[in-house]
C-alpha cells in the first residue's frame, strides 16, 4: 500500500482556486496569494486607523471652532446690547437679540449705520 505524503502533495498543488472559474493553482502560488491578501488586509487596517485618526482630529477641530463661535457670539451680543442701551433703548424698548452670530452682527450693522446717519444721537 502506497503511503500518501501530504507535504509533498501540498507542495505540488493546493486545493484552492483563485476565482470560481479559475484552475487549480500550485501551492507556492497559493501561498503567495495568501501573503498578498494578508498584506492588503494590513494596508486596509492601517487606512482605517488613519481615517479614524483624521476623523478624531476633525471632531476636535469642530469642537474648538464651536467654542470660538460661542465666544464671538457673546462678544457680538455684548456690543449690540451696549449700542442699544446707549443709543436706542428710549426709542426701541422692546429690542431682542437675534439667535445667530450673523443676525447679531446684522443688528450691530444696522445700529451703527443709523448712528452714522443721525448725528443727533450723540
Amino acid at each position: 500500500m502506497k503511503r500518501y505524503d501530504i507535504d509533498q502533495e501540498e507542495e505540488q498543488w493546493a486545493e484552492m482556486r483563485e476565482d470560481p472559474e479559475g484552475d487549480w493553482v500550485k501551492f507556492e502560488e497559493a501561498e503567495q496569494r495568501i501573503k498578498e491578501l494578508e498584506s492588503d488586509l494590513g494596508n486596509t487596517e492601517r487606512c482605517e486607523e488613519a481615517q479614524i485618526q483624521r476623523a478624531d482630529k476633525a471632531e476636535h477641530r469642530v469642537r474648538e471652532l464651536e467654542a470660538h463661535l460661542g465666544e464671538a457670539k457673546r462678544e457680538a451680543e455684548s456690543l449690540a446690547m451696549s449700542l442699544w442701551k446707549k443709543y436706542y433703548k428710549k426709542d426701541s424698548p422692546r429690542f431682542e437679540l437675534c439667535d445667530s452670530v450673523a443676525g447679531v452682527i446684522s443688528q450691530i450693522d444696522n445700529m451703527t449705520t443709523g448712528l452714522a446717519g443721525d448725528t443727533n444721537n450723540t
